[in-house]
């Protein structure tokens, strides 16, 4: 594999363990639904929530048909900085949505969208520029904090369906898809700064490469003009 290409490969990565975390998150969610349902045990679930959940098969559809959308978003390539800002304010707005959907229980999916637009940026300035606004968004999709003010749905209320052992199991797992994307995203930054500055330092050497070159051919030209003006003085020199 092409070092240049490794952050691509790493994002394809990250852009996978997403998919898996959305449908995991999205299977408990609508498992514990539609079991809610067929014990008659629905009311009491309302009562506990206070907030009417989408039906089982409307939330798998937006879940997933929302992060298709997102990963459209992520391939369209941006030539101007304007371009991008709109993007990113699309994508942002989608990853709301698959949050909003998942009852804020996943929101790694704010992560693929700095990781993209990293990608964009050599200067440290715009590079933390567009960090910083996208971190500020991934904080306020945080469930305690938003749970605070609006009427949520725990993932761990969907959780309680499950007997006690299969509980513990099954938030294990999505601490582990979590923990697994925080990794690949921190080891995508560390590859892609490295593949950056190794590609600065491949220009340098061209350039350094190309000075010595320009040098060696202005002093070829030099030796030629003292020739000629020699040779002009004693024609016998050009026999």
């Amino acid at each position: 594999m092409e070092k240049s290409r490794q952050p691509e490969w790493i994002l394809g990565i990250m852009k996978n363990l997403n998919m898996v975390a959305i449908l995991y998150i999205t299977i408990i969610i609508t498992r514990s639904l539609t079991g809610y349902i067929h014990e008659n045990s629905a009311f009491r679930f309302l009562l506990r929530v206070r907030h009417v959940p989408l039906e089982s098969w409307r939330l798998a559809l937006l879940a997933v048909g929302l992060y298709v959308c997102l990963l459209l978003l992520l391939s369209i390539h941006c030539e101007k900085n304007i371009h991008l800002l709109l993007k990113t304010g699309v994508e942002l707005g989608v990853a709301f949505s698959i949050s909003y959907v998942l009852h804020f229980s996943y929101t790694g999916i704010v992560l693929l969208i700095i990781a993209d637009t990293m990608s964009y940026f050599s200067d440290m300035k715009w590079r933390i520029a567009f960090m910083t606004i996208i971190c500020a968004c991934y904080i306020f999709l945080d469930y305690d904090l938003l749970s605070a003010r609006y009427e949520l749905i725990s993932l761990e209320t969907c959780l309680e369906y499950y007997h006690s052992d299969m509980q513990s199991i099954l938030l294990g797992i999505r601490n582990i898809l979590v923990s697994l994307n925080m990794f690949v995203f921190i080891l995508y930054m560390i590859v892609l700064i490295l593949t950056q500055l190794s590609e600065k330092e491949r220009i340098l050497s061209l350039n350094e490469k190309l000075n010595t070159a320009n040098s060696e051919l202005l002093q070829a030209n030099q030796k030629l003009e003292e020739y000629a003006r020699e040779s002009e003085f004693n024609p016998g020199l050009a026999y």
